[in-house]
């Protein structure tokens, strides 16, 4: 067992691994993005009905001058529930055949994978880093959330874009850029509003440049709309948006399995259902009534314990290790937003992308309680490529609820490996010289020497 979880270590330590790696990467994603095309060939007007299929018809809604926001005879589980602004956003691929603007939509969606990886690996390295082994913590961190992020391809799903735009606002506030990280979170919310959660997070940092930054973007995306419908057509949009996402909720889209959040999770509990069939509707409208107040209660409790870290005092440290809690806050708050969110796809966990690349960094560095990051990576990929289940089983039993659950649970695992790594990596004051160089996270020698 030991040799096995030695053989990352090994491949990232053998000569000519980045260059073999880097070719390897680029190579299997021309052919990801060559079979992605070919799948679209004979696909008729349904390929992808319920996603893009969605904002193919909103874009082509607004090009008309109508509201996005009507029930066509799709039905109300694939209509457009995004912002104004995302609609015209999409305006101009209406322009396009339905099958064109699909396959433009897909080569977006890797792009966006690839800007997505690259910001993950920006924010575990750190400013000025270079590692010869970037490559293998690329392949260690993707290759477990490989899935959730071909459902976003597969699918025409927008969350890879909505995760650029949140690692681009982490990215952008540890740069100095807290307007643009603002502008980018008021992005990613006008994509889905579950970045909202990430609001309060500003305020512990006191980044008030950065809620400005959130404040304006906001008034940008609510003026979008505004250059083809006028201001009054605009606020009209966005009186419609609230209610249509609400009456276009049913149930079915609460309990099912396909939804990997921790309402979900509680809607398939035996008093309510088991995820195919609805016991109690009665339950389920109760769940739904009291789980804002949960989610509340949750939130407050996480951003206590992210104030009480980050006001504890452990004395004059490096900035790099700073980096490092920073990191710990932004990785938790991914997975909270995800699992908090009432309607959590299998795409939605793209937001994994982050813990996934801090644990490769443990293991690229062979930091202390690298095995533990080589076994949850593992756990992760074996989460993300099992299926969920056997569907129409009228009957309930435990093992099937906690199975049908594994996305959550293989988050929540991957949140404690973080958590625990991050505490239990050695803590170097400013002045220390007899820790070894790999113990110290990411600390280049001239900051030591300059340290000592």
């Amino acid at each position: 067992m030991a040799s096995v979880l030695e053989l990352p270590g090994k491949l990232l330590a053998a000569k000519g691994w980045t260059s073999q790696a880097s070719q390897a990467t680029w190579a299997l994603l021309g052919v990801a993005i060559v079979v992605t095309m070919l799948r679209t060939i004979g696909q008729s007007d349904s390929f992808q009905e319920g996603d893009f299929g969605a904002y193919y018809r909103a874009a082509c809604a607004v090009s008309r001058g109508e509201s996005p926001y009507k029930v066509d005879e799709h039905g109300p589980e694939m209509t457009f529930v995004y912002s104004p602004a995302f609609a015209y956003l999409f305006r101009s691929l209406s322009w396009l055949d339905y099958m064109w603007a699909a396959r433009v939509w897909m080569l977006l969606n890797w792009a966006l994978w690839v800007v997505c990886v690259h910001l993950a690996l920006r924010l575990a390295l750190g400013h000025g880093r270079r590692d010869r082994v970037i490559w293998g913590m690329v392949w260690l961190a993707a290759f477990p959330t490989a899935s959730y992020f071909w459902n976003n391809v597969r699918g025409g799903q927008a969350a890879t874009l909505m995760m650029v735009c949140c690692l681009g606002w982490a990215v952008c506030q540890r740069r100095g850029r807290p307007v643009w990280s603002g502008l980018l979170l008021a992005a990613a919310m006008a994509v889905k509003l579950a970045p909202g959660i990430l609001m309060p997070y500003l305020i512990l940092r006191r980044d008030w440049r950065g809620l400005a930054g959130v404040l304006v973007g906001g008034l940008i995306l609510l003026a979008l709309p505004a250059l083809w419908v006028g201001w009054a057509g605009s606020i009209r949009l966005h009186l419609e948006w609230i209610p249509h996402c609400q009456q276009t909720q049913t149930y079915l889209q609460t309990c099912r399995i396909e939804n990997q959040s921790l309402l979900g999770a509680l809607a398939r509990l035996p008093a309510i259902s088991n995820g195919d069939f609805c016991y109690s509707l009665s339950n389920l409208r109760l769940l739904e009534r009291a789980y804002p107040l949960v989610l509340l209660v949750l939130a407050a409790a996480f951003y206590a314990w992210i104030s009480w870290t980050r006001g504890r005092k452990f004395g004059r440290f490096l900035p790099e290790e700073k980096w490092s809690r920073d990191n710990l806050h932004l990785s938790l708050l991914f997975i909270f937003m995800t699992v908090a969110h009432p309607r959590a796809w299998s795409y939605n966990y793209v937001a994994l992308i982050l813990p996934c690349m801090l644990l490769a960094d443990r293991v690229s560095r062979r930091a202390l309680g690298w095995q533990i990051a080589v076994v949850s990576l593992a756990l992760i990929a074996l989460v993300c490529a099992c299926p969920k289940g056997n569907r129409c089983e009228p009957d309930w039993s435990w093992p099937r609820w906690f199975y049908r659950a594994k996305d959550i649970w293989g988050a929540l695992v991957l949140a404690g490996v973080v958590t625990w790594s991050h505490f239990r990596q050695p803590r170097v004051q400013q002045g220390a010289v007899d820790a070894e160089p790999w113990q110290i996270p990411f600390v280049p020698e001239e900051r030591l020497a300059r340290a000592a």
